[in-house]
């Protein structure tokens, strides 16, 4: 008897506990590419970048994007956002609790495509390590793993 509880505990924490996804997602977005520039120095750990990302809507009435950003506060580590195009028309935005909301000029339409271009700038808390190698040299090393990519991307 007491081996079929033993088994019957093993076989029980075999099983993965289902945890709800609450992350906040854009329904009804579709992301067909994302392309970084990224400006970097060796004088300071200042990090200056423009994402631009090609956006299909795959359902009509969305009003607005939301994208992930690290923000930097006070004299903190994050990134402070310069300004938002959508296809190359300035947008308004709110960067606030490290979310980038982009209004949309009009609601979107279904299959609808636009480039959204963000210009933003800062120093990385994490996720891009800046400093010497054991050479001595200056180096950029990204460690992305596996959520780390929101701190300067």
């Amino acid at each position: 008897m007491t081996h079929l509880l033993v088994l019957g505990a093993l076989i029980a924490s075999a099983y993965p506990h289902v945890v709800p996804d609450n992350y906040p997602k854009n329904p009804g977005v579709d992301v067909l590419h994302y392309r970084f520039q990224l400006e970097l120095a060796d004088e300071t750990d200042l990090v200056r970048g423009e994402a631009s990302i090609d956006v299909r809507f795959v359902a009509p009435g969305l009003t607005h994007l939301r994208f992930d950003l690290i923000k930097s506060s006070a004299g903190q580590s994050g990134m402070r956002v310069i300004g938002v195009d959508v296809n190359d028309d300035s947008v308004s935005f709110v960067h606030d609790e490290d979310a980038l909301l982009v209004a949309l000029a009009t609601p979107s339409g279904i299959r609808q495509r636009i480039r959204v271009a963000i210009r933003y700038e800062g120093v990385p808390a994490t996720g891009l390590v800046i400093g010497p190698n054991k050479h001595g040299e200056r180096t950029f090393f990204s460690d992305n793993w596996p959520n780390k990519a929101r701190q300067w991307l």
